[in-house]
């Protein structure tokens, strides 16, 4: 079954961990219904400043946003760039802790954040090591992976800007359809929802699923109408 001609294209922007494709096996029979792009991972660290441009060279003039954690940061940074290309947006757990950055949760994990970033350049601190560093921080169990694995998940993570420096417009959903779905990984990226809230964001929660909500059917569906809503 071909995509509809008639229904705007999505891009997908996927967290820290996988990416393309893989970081969205829930959403991949949207393909039958439009045109999806799952951005992959074009260098470590996901740095915006390539991520960004390469995606609006390749991607259409206009299309529905989607981002995960790191990416909703990312994708929050782009509707505040380049509004007139974001038709919508579906924030998923989004790490934009710039918006929430004086709220208690958010303001812990950034202290605890930037004292493991603060070490990701020192030579002396070995992959293991920043792994342990990392998942300490995340307050998450440390990645129990084959070493090779291993060494590109930290090469990854130590390249990452921190998402609190990412400088995005609480007010976007002022002027773009903004859907933000909230798991129940941790009260910060409530937090975070709460602050788009504020500005006129749909916040909607599903619980069970921790850091990935949108492995539920019904979150494809929110999705769905969000964009339905928004085109008409």
């Amino acid at each position: 079954m071909d995509a509809a001609p008639s229904l705007l294209p999505v891009v997908f922007l996927h967290g820290v961990g996988v990416a393309g494709r893989a970081a969205w096996p829930e959403q991949l029979a949207l393909e039958t219904e439009r045109s999806c792009t799952f951005v992959d991972r074009h260098v470590p660290g996901d740095n915006p400043d390539v991520v960004v441009p390469a995606l609006l060279d390749s991607c259409p003039q206009r299309f529905h946003l989607v981002g995960h954690s790191y990416g909703g940061a990312v994708a929050l940074l782009i509707a505040t760039q380049h509004p007139c290309r974001v038709v919508s947006l579906t924030l998923i757990e989004p790490a934009a802790f710039a918006l929430s950055a004086d709220r208690p949760h958010s303001a812990a994990h950034i202290a605890a954040m930037e004292a493991v970033f603060a070490t990701a350049d020192d030579p002396t601190v070995t992959t293991h090591e920043f792994s342990q560093i990392f998942s300490e921080g995340m307050g998450i169990p440390a990645p129990d992976i084959p070493h090779g694995e291993l060494e590109q998940l930290v090469t990854h993570l130590r390249s990452l800007r921190p998402p609190w420096t990412l400088e995005v417009d609480p007010t976007v959903p002022e002027r773009i359809p903004t859907l933000a779905i909230i798991g129940d990984a941790h009260p910060m990226h409530a937090e975070v929802g709460e602050a788009l809230a504020q500005h006129g964001a749909e916040v909607v929660h599903r619980a069970g699923l921790g850091h990935r909500p949108h492995d539920d059917p019904a979150v494809t569906d929110l999705m769905r109408r969000h964009w339905s809503e928004a085109e008409r």
